[in-house]
Parts: structure tokens; C-alpha cells; sequence
């Protein structure tokens, strides 16, 4: 495990253990982190550590690759030798991929013969699958994404202006058209500062539960994503049910 906002100890950890490391595995905005991105400082150590010592990055983009037409890993200034991806590029089907530059997809090469890792799977170039990914990613244009990206940031500011001017010690956080709610006014960094704590969860779990009622679908632990058919209506509809909900589950005893 590497420490997301401690760029020095991440790359000690990196130093010592580069000789057992086959890979390194990152999420650019991990909900389970907070939905922060990680340090110009830490990404710099990552692709230190995998240059020096010829560590693979791989970059699960499942969630993230809505970020850009390019996917999250541009924005970070990651190169990445493979990528996850998945949900977004299925148009709302069963979905997984694979990706990556062809020196380090030879491994997948059928076409010279048996390769050396097989790769296949029960919707492996599912035809209905293909279709509606296709249809999904050629509606998500640069200019969806920059309308996505500017409503997300419009959704995250009026939220935590309304927090702010309620007194509610809470905060949005995210990139793009993702957020995640937090119930505290602390700096967001890593793993532990995004912890909910047993109090947390279980206003958490109100608020979710308030969302949903209001026809508004989170995860458990309050994040999510806008879609390209939302626009302002949606914005002032999310942000009026959140601050209405995280209101509600602070008063409760």
C-alpha cells in the first residue's frame, strides 16, 4: 500500500520494495480516497520508481476514463503501460477492457499463435455490448465532456456554498462530473482523512436513503456521477435534495 499524500514516504516505500514489485496499481481520483486526486509529488514518485526499476503502471480508468476523451491519466500526467477499463465504455452494459500501448498487449496476440497469456470471458466482444459502447462514446463528444466537467464543478461549488452558509461541517469533493459527500470541514488527502468515522456512516446512511426517496441514486457512501442528458434542472435538483438530506441527518439524535 502506498501513501496517497506523502510523496517522500512513497517513494522510500517504492525504493525498497521496487525488486518484489511487478506492478503498481492506481486509481487518478479513487472514491475509496476521497476522490482527491493524488500530489503532482506522488505521481512524479510512481513514475520515477517504475522507469528506474521497470515497474509496470497500470491505471484503473472503470470510473475515471469519463474525465476526458483521453481518459483520467492525461490529466495527471500519468503514462500508462496498461489500463482498466469498464461501465462507461459498455454504454450501460456488462463491460470490461484491457488497454494499452501494442509492446505490452503482445502478450494477447492470437495471430502468430498460441499467446503467452490467454484472454477471453463470457462477454468477451459481446455484440450487444459493442454496439451500445460504441453508440455511448460517440455521444460523448470533447464538447460533452467539457459541458459534464463544467456542471460538475458548478454542482460541487453551490454545494459547498450552501454547506458553508448553513453552518454544516461537510464538504463535496471530485473532478469533472464526479463528486463524493463528506461529512467534515477537514482537508480531504487520502485513505484515513476520508474515513468515515461509526457517527459518519450512519448519517451516511440517512442521507442516501433521504436521495434516494428524492429520486436521486448514490452510492452507500455518498458519491456520484452526472450523465449527459442532466443539465442546470438537474444541478439545482441535486443540490437543494443533498443540503436538504445532510440538514435532516444532522439534526437526528
Amino acid at each position: 500500500m502506498l501513501p496517497y499524500a506523502d510523496a517522500d514516504r512513497c517513494a522510500a516505500i517504492l525504493e525498497r520494495e521496487a525488486p518484489r514489485l511487478a506492478a503498481i496499481v492506481l486509481d487518478p481520483l479513487a472514491s475509496k480516497i476521497g476522490m482527491v486526486p493524488p500530489s503532482p509529488a506522488t505521481t512524479e514518485a510512481i513514475r520515477s520508481a517504475c522507469r528506474r526499476h521497470g515497474i509496470l503502471l497500470i491505471c484503473d480508468e472503470v470510473i475515471t476514463f469519463r474525465l476526458s476523451n483521453a481518459g483520467a491519466h492525461p490529466l495527471f500526467g500519468l503514462e500508462p503501460d496498461l489500463i482498466a477499463l469498464g461501465k462507461i465504455i459498455g454504454g450501460g452494459l456488462p463491460v470490461g477492457a484491457v488497454a494499452g500501448p501494442a509492446e505490452r498487449m503482445a502478450v494477447f496476440d492470437h495471430t502468430r499463435g498460441q499467446p503467452p497469456v490467454a484472454f477471453g470471458g463470457t462477454f468477451s466482444a459481446n455484440p450487444l455490448t459493442m454496439a451500445a459502447g460504441l453508440a455511448a462514446l460517440e455521444a460523448f463528444d470533447a464538447m460533452a465532456v467539457d459541458r459534464l466537467n463544467r456542471l460538475g464543478e458548478t454542482l460541487r461549488s453551490r454545494v459547498n456554498e450552501a454547506f458553508s452558509e448553513a453552518g454544516i461541517q461537510a464538504q463535496v469533493t471530485g473532478q469533472g462530473p464526479l463528486f463524493r459527500l463528506h461529512l467534515t470541514a477537514d482537508p480531504i488527502q487520502d485513505y484515513r482523512s476520508s474515513y468515515p468515522d461509526a457517527e459518519a456512516k450512519t448519517r451516511l446512511a440517512a442521507i442516501h436513503l433521504a436521495m434516494l426517496e428524492a429520486g436521486i441514486l448514490l452510492t452507500p457512501n455518498c458519491s456520484g456521477a452526472l450523465s449527459t442528458p442532466m443539465g442546470a434542472a438537474e444541478i439545482g435538483l441535486i443540490t437543494d435534495a443533498l443540503v436538504e438530506a445532510t440538514l435532516a441527518a444532522r439534526a437526528e439524535p
